[in-house]
Formats: C-alpha cells, structure tokens, sequence
C-alpha cells in the first residue's frame, strides 16, 4: 500500500511543477505584450501631438497676417498698395521681434524679403497674398513640414471678410 502511494506523488508533482512553469509563460508574455503596447502607443501619441502642433502653427501664421493685415489698413485707410507693403513690413516686424515663434516657420522672412502682395481688387477690398509658406513640427525623430499659401481679403476698414481661392 505504501508503495503505491509513491508512485502517484511523482504525477501530481509533475502536474504542479507543470503548472507554475506555465504560470510563468504567461506571465513573460504578458509584459512583453504591454511593452509591444506602450511602444505602439507612444508613436501614436507623438504623431498625434505633430499633428496637434502643425495645425496651430498654420492657425498661428494665419491669425498673424490677419492681425498684422487689418493693423496696416486701419493705421493707413488711404494708402498705394507699395505704402501699404511698406506698412505691413514694419508692423510685422514689430510683431516679430515681440512674439517670435519658432513654429511659424518662413512666415517672417517671406515678409521681410517682400514675397508677398497686398492689391485693391474691384469688390472694394484688399488682398494679402503669400505664396509657399511652411509651418513645421519637430518631437523626437518625428517631423512633418506642411506647405500652403496664404489669400485673405479685407475690407477698406482693414476688417477680414474671407480666406479666399488663387485661379
């Protein structure tokens, strides 16, 4: 009877040694697969903040013409469009050197350089135009540059009306 009792300790500690080996299999995988997860999911939050910051950057320099824009007009109602460009240099260099913003990309320097234009059209209003602007965004090893143009129009009182469409 003892002898028999022997032989069926040796499965049932088989089974129990099986059973932690098991256990600790499983547990190896699962917190190698949440470090799989959290890699995955920190690329996909610093995208996500690129693209978060791409798009207040291009509403940054947007706001900025336009407030620069309506400062120009409404301090100079009766101006050329040449006196106007000269204007609007000034003044954006004024708000260059208070609100310099690494985000707002070519911005600046397209002004500074004059690759912009401010016209009368015939709807008695005034256009900004600025052609291959770029906004950039940088966090780790991720960038993304995005390139647009810039055509807003205002009234004679230096008021925005509208973004407008270059044919």
């Amino acid at each position: 009877m003892l002898n028999m009792n022997k032989k069926s300790q040796v499965p049932t500690l088989l089974i129990f040694v099986i059973a932690l080996i098991l256990s600790g299999v499983a547990l190896f995988a699962m917190v190698s697969f949440n470090n799989r997860l959290n890699r995955l999911d920190s690329s996909s939050s610093t995208f996500s903040e690129l693209h978060s910051e791409i798009e207040f950057n291009q509403q940054y320099v947007t706001e900025q013409a336009k407030l620069i824009t309506e400062e120009t007009i409404s301090t100079c109602p009766d101006c050329s469009s040449s006196n106007l460009k000269t204007k609007f240099k000034e003044i954006s260099a004024e708000k260059e050197s208070l609100y310099r913003y690494e985000g707002s990309g070519n911005f600046y320097g397209k002004i500074r350089n004059s690759e912009f234009e401010i016209t009368s059209t015939e709807k008695n209003s005034y256009q900004l135009i600025i052609n291959n602007l770029f906004v950039q965004s940088k966090k780790d090893s991720g960038k993304i540059i995005r390139n647009f143009a810039l055509c807003l129009e205002f009234n004679y009182q230096g008021n925005f009306i509208k973004s407008c469409q270059e044919n």
